[in-house]
């Protein structure tokens, strides 16, 4: 009996300390909004002070059927706060959606949690997100920075280098989805890797079928950052206009009025292999985004 006391003090301990590292933050990941105004863009940095990776979640959230529009995007302000160690976000397009999204920070990552709510007076049809996660932030007003471990140039922080040592040296070796249970790498052209000539953006080039993950190897090979979702997502190729990952997974087939839908994902810096990172699951952290869901419901 003595030792059944003495197990459940230290379990009430481990959950304590566990929930003063949350509210302190000494051990996990913060948000930052080094942009402006404070759309759905941020930086996330380490418990070390380091930005790890930038977050436009989402970049525009489109419908099929509503061609030519984005319902929302990252450039307008959103609602921010905190509740119980959870960052929300919250923005109403009243003419079209509310998006809500929810953030519970991990030691080198974020699960998120993206609800959506139809707002307008007919059925949203193919309704998806862009997400971009960045390993640099060029130009950012207060510092452009690039993580070191993942892209490599001389001098100061410039975007066009960036975009394409990411373009040339990442992703035609070491960015990839997964989709149809391998990993693909994600270039349109990984055997002549060159950027001369290529459009620095657009007309971006996706892979043949949907992917759930996409990850990229840092340069040691020690490290990935990966964006992962629940839900399949439209796998865009690697660009030269900025070193980033992008998928847009797909938020409902059809979202008729007043109807709400969510999607769950995780985005995070790991030194986990390629073949673990491809078994994540969603279901994995069910707690974590119960907990997101309740936050998020009480808007």
């Amino acid at each position: 009996m003595r030792n059944i006391f003495l197990l459940l003090f230290l379990a009430a301990f481990i959950v304590c300390v566990a929930r003063d590292e949350k509210k302190t933050g000494g051990k996990i990941v913060r948000f930052a909004h080094n942009a402006s105004p404070k759309g759905a863009d941020l930086d996330v940095i380490d418990p070390n002070g380091s930005p790890l990776f930038r977050i436009l979640i989402p970049e525009s959230v489109t419908a099929k059927n509503i061609p030519d529009r984005s319902l929302i995007n990252h450039i307008v302000p959103f609602e921010w706060g905190e509740t119980e160690g959870i960052y929300w976000g919250r923005i109403v397009n009243k003419d079209w959606i509310e998006a809500k999204i929810a953030f519970m920070p991990l030691k080198k990552g974020t699960l998120i949690l993206f609800g959506v709510r139809n707002l307008s007076g007919q059925t949203l049809e193919g309704l998806a997100m862009d997400v971009c996660t960045a390993v640099s932030h060029i130009p950012c007003p207060n510092g452009a920075w690039i993580n070191p471990r993942f892209v490599s140039v001389p001098g100061p922080p410039d975007r066009d280098l960036a975009g394409h040592y990411w373009f040339e040296k990442v992703a035609p070796y070491r960015m990839k989805a997964f989709s149809n249970g391998e990993w693909i790498i994600a270039h349109p052209h990984p055997q002549l890797p060159s950027s001369v000539g290529v459009p620095a953006y657009k007309p971006f080039i996706y892979l043949d079928s949907p992917a759930f993950i996409m990850a990229a190897e840092s340069i040691d090979g020690k490290e990935r950052i990966f964006q992962a979702w629940d839900s399949p997502a439209k796998a865009r190729c690697a660009f030269p206009g900025n070193s980033c990952l992008h998928l847009e997974p797909l938020l409902s087939e059809k979202l008729i009025p007043n109807q709400i839908t969510y999607i769950r994902g995780e985005i995070a810096v790991t030194n986990a292999s390629w073949t673990t990172i491809s078994k994540w699951k969603a279901e994995q952290f069910r707690q974590e985004y119960k907990a997101m869901k309740t936050v998020l419901n009480q808007l």
